[in-house]
């Protein structure tokens, strides 16, 4: 029934009796009473069963059509849907659509401050991410930015790694080329037993190469 309709049962020698009639969910039962400012009120049934007591105008705009059950099931079934609402990779998920997108978040100036961001596919549906990324191979990984730890949240782009690979992987880590392969400055220091100090200094103070430094050429020859 149209909402203009409705409206005119409030005025005297204007009342429209709306018993029957259906909204939604909900069937207009009888005339209730009016609420203190005089606006008309209906007693309502749901489909659900339950009673409710509906504004005339609510049931015009719409903006009532259920006892509410319809809006918890809606609720409700979003949850459900990928039935992983408690699980780690949900929290992960969570945390990390959390510090690139909320101000208040402790790590946003890490993360959403500096212009990171999460891909659309991501940021719309964990269903999409947990496709992408799979299970977290235990308790203890997390979510990382990797290979590019500067770059966003996004396929190709991350990984779930233990808390050494996230300490390998952080944007002021040194990398060197050795042999083909790149390895950050710690873990070179330790394949190779050099010193981290002696490696720096070879590396940045004595203009060394890779190679040098870590004792895989000597100075000076070819």
């Amino acid at each position: 029934m149209p909402e203009s309709s409705i409206r005119r049962s409030s005025g005297p020698g204007n009342f429209i009796d709306l018993t029957g009639k259906r909204f939604g969910h909900l069937e207009v039962m009888q005339r209730s009473e009016n609420s203190e400012k005089g606006a008309t009120r209906w007693l309502c049934q749901c489909d659900c069963g339950n009673e409710k007591v509906v504004f005339a105008a609510n049931l015009g705009r719409s903006n009532t059509t259920s006892c509410g059950c319809a809006r918890r099931k809606i609720s409700s079934d979003r949850s459900k849907t990928h039935g992983m609402r408690k699980s780690p990779e949900y929290r992960c998920w969570a945390g990390m659509l959390t510090r690139c997108t909320n101000p208040n978040d402790k790590s946003f100036l890490r993360y959403g401050a500096r212009g990171i961001t999460v891909c659309d596919r991501w940021r719309n549906s964990f269903e999409a991410f947990f496709s992408d990324v799979g299970p977290k191979p235990s308790l203890f990984h997390t979510i990382d930015r990797w290979p590019d730890c500067r770059g966003n949240y996004e396929p190709g782009n991350v990984r779930w790694a233990t808390d050494a690979e996230q300490r390998r992987n952080k944007s002021n880590n040194v990398f060197v080329e050795i042999g083909g392969e790149r390895l950050c400055l710690s873990d070179a220091c330790r394949k190779f037993g050099v010193k981290r100090l002696t490696a720096r200094s070879r590396l940045f103070d004595l203009g060394w190469t890779p190679e040098e430094a870590f004792g895989l050429r000597e100075r000076g020859c070819p």
